[in-house]
């Protein structure tokens, strides 16, 4: 509600006084109504911008969301706008979302792609419920990566990237390897969550985000207990996934897996994740 204010119109204390000053609220009221509606009409009538809706949506949806979550919403908040442009919201329709996806995926390729466009459809659903748009125009949109043979290292490889890894990323992707441990849990690891006489470690499930317990065996406890207490609470030295990623490509360069300046037509692009991979 607005402020309610006050103003003297010294008129007389009679039926012919107060009558009068009904008439002039009157309208003062319908002239301050006619002003608050042409506002809200102003905002109505203003083409609702791309970068608008992704600020109110990440406004909103930050409140409940981690850290990294947040994070890919940016990513893709800066791609759409890259190739969309600061569109109106509501010229946006399906056709504009088939061509962002033919272009994200020539340049991106398939699971990037993926990847960007579920955190749009996210968005675009958010602001539909939220009636900002009448409809989600990636609704109906196929945008699922094409099935690909999954890539693995083979033992002689693992071999090569080991002998190269210094002890801090070789320690990380020795357990990473025995475990299958998402990044992010390896980086998150404390020495209290493992639990020798129970033969689990809790940890925190960075997908699910629900504390689990993961089953030990000798092969596994004997290389935890094998490590040495470097870091002070935590079991590995890196915290973040993004630079332990860093680290294992420059290995990767170094054992020649992995070209030092783009991709090489044919080969496969090895990661980290692909270390994980042998897991399964």
């Amino acid at each position: 509600m607005g402020k309610r204010f006050q103003k003297s119109l010294q008129l007389a204390d009679d039926r012919e006084g107060r009558s009068q000053a009904a008439v002039i609220k009157a309208a003062i009221e319908s002239e301050r109504t006619k002003k608050t509606l042409g506002i809200f009409l102003t905002i109505a009538q203003a083409p609702l911008l791309l970068s608008k809706l992704w600020q109110a949506f990440m406004d909103d949806e930050g409140r409940n969301k981690k850290p990294s979550t947040l994070e890919f919403y940016e990513r893709t908040q800066k791609k759409s706008l890259e190739y969309l442009g600061d569109m109106n919201v509501k010229a946006i329709d399906r056709k504009t979302m088939f061509d962002l996806r033919d272009a994200l995926r020539r340049a991106e390729g398939d699971q990037n792609a993926a990847i960007c466009l579920r955190h749009l459809k996210a968005m675009f659903g958010w602001a539909a419920d939220n009636g900002h748009i009448p409809m989600n125009p990636l609704k109906r949109v196929d945008f699922s990566a094409d099935s690909k043979p999954v890539v693995i290292f083979r033992p002689d490889e693992i071999e090569r990237i080991f002998a190269v890894c210094h002890e801090k990323l070789l320690h990380q992707c020795q357990f990473l390897l025995l475990t299958g441990f998402r990044l992010q849990e390896s980086c998150n690891l404390r020495w209290d969550m493992i639990d020798y006489d129970k033969n689990i470690i809790k940890h925190h499930n960075q997908k699910g985000e629900y504390w689990a317990q993961y089953e030990l065996d000798s092969k596994i406890t004997e290389f935890l207990k094998s490590l040495p207490r470097t870091y002070g609470p935590y079991v590995f030295g890196y915290r973040n996934r993004v630079k332990i990623n860093r680290e294992f490509l420059l290995a990767l360069r170094k054992t020649g897996l992995v070209p030092k300046k783009g991709v090489l037509e044919g080969k496969p692009v090895y990661s980290i994740h692909t270390l994980m991979k042998n897991y399964l």
